[in-house]
């Protein structure tokens, strides 16, 4: 049976893309680069629902399941306040850039995740802390203890995006607009 490894997610918008990516280049004077694999903008995202290994031929579902419900999501704007090691500064696995309320993401995850596992399919269970990854932990051992940096940087979320994950590369499968979006856009 042909698999992919799957997520949700909602993308930042050009603008924002932009700012994250000068961001990353003053992390990189903070951060020793041998310690950070960094994240190519390109593959900036805000996973929503980790749908893990599925079947090719399960995607028609999951856009069918999908499409409606992110139709019905209301558009909302966002800023990122902070930049810190991610879970935590004590057990890193990710630098992350984070949402100053993450209320509007949890809303589109839970309603997203209803309506998968809903459908049938098996939701990550581990509980949902919206982030976006800048870069991964080579080694633990490289993390400044004091990580913090102040961030000031907005976006809009207007559609999700199922991605295949292969190759070290996020591949989108399709997009999904909420309400009152341009699909176009």
């Amino acid at each position: 049976m042909d698999v992919a490894r799957t997520f949700l997610a909602l993308d930042p918008d050009e603008a924002l893309r932009a700012g994250l990516a000068a961001l990353e280049q003053r992390l990189r004077a903070h951060f020793p680069y041998a310690a950070v694999r960094w994240t190519a903008p390109a593959n900036y995202h805000f996973t929503l629902v980790f749908l893990g290994q599925v079947a090719l031929a399960d995607i028609p579902r999951i856009q069918a399941c999908v499409t409606p419900v992110a139709a019905a999501l209301p558009p909302f704007r966002y800023r990122l306040g902070a930049v810190r090691p991610f879970p935590t500064a004590r057990s890193p696995r990710v630098i992350a850039a984070l949402p100053a309320d993450a209320s509007g993401f949890l809303a589109w995850q839970q309603a997203l995740a209803a309506a998968l596992a809903g459908a049938g399919f098996a939701i990550e269970r581990r509980p949902f802390r919206a982030h976006l990854s800048l870069g991964r932990w080579r080694s633990r051992s490289g993390c400044p203890p004091t990580a913090d940096f102040a961030l000031d940087l907005e976006g809009s979320a207007t559609q999700v995006c199922l991605y295949e994950s292969r190759e070290g590369r996020y591949w989108p499968l399709f997009n999904a607009p909420c309400r009152g979006s341009d699909p176009g856009a």
